[in-house]
């Protein structure tokens, strides 16, 4: 090897090192980059996120005039519940839809009864599974318990605060909406 090959290799050798550094800066700004853009979409997707739930959790303001004698029953009635007149409402009118639909259903029955008319058969495309057979709701038993929400007793439409003690139905149907009983129409359900 002469005298005049070792300056080249020396530079040569000293580029190659330049080089790989240069590529291994580049590939740590690279990856530096990705985490940055990573965290950045992360972050804006928790920011949809929240939005989207805030939204969804917004309820919409129902403004209706009242006679003075119903706005202080509502007043009295919430404060003797623990519970602010808004939520009061509230209840009253998810439980009146309830019964309204269960009171519209029921009367179509009748009418039909009344006119000596079967129940019509809901119109189902053939199905080559034998069917399924029906189950009649049934209450098994029922369950005293400290409510952890409010309810409305099933009987008598006595509204259940949180905390009270109420019996609660175990019916076969677990998907039925749970039925509450105050404890005297738990009583008088069970005949003590």
């Amino acid at each position: 090897m002469s005298d005049d090959d070792t300056p080249t290799k020396e530079a040569d050798d000293g580029r190659a090192e330049r080089q790989a550094t240069r590529r291994e800066r580049e590939a740590d700004r690279t990856a530096k980059q990705a985490q940055r853009s990573a965290q950045r979409e992360r972050k804006q997707a928790e920011r949809r996120a929240a939005a989207k739930a805030k939204k969804e959790r917004k309820e919409r303001v129902i403004h209706t005039r009242v006679p003075e004698s119903l706005d202080q029953e509502l007043k009295d009635r919430a404060g003797a519940l623990g519970v602010s007149v808004s939520n009061l409402v509230r209840n009253v009118l998810n439980h009146t839809f309830g019964l309204v639909e269960d009171m519209i259903s029921d009367s179509a029955t009748v009418a039909r009864s009344a006119k000596g008319e079967e129940r019509p058969e809901p119109i189902v495309a053939p199905s080559t599974s034998p069917p399924a057979a029906t189950v009649e709701p049934a209450v098994f038993g029922w369950q005293t318990c400290k409510l952890a929400v409010n309810a409305l007793c099933e009987r008598c439409n006595d509204i259940l605060p949180k905390g009270a003690d109420a019996g609660v139905a175990v019916t076969n149907i677990p998907t039925q909406r749970p039925q509450a009983l105050c404890l005297p129409c738990l009583n008088k359900e069970l005949g003590a």
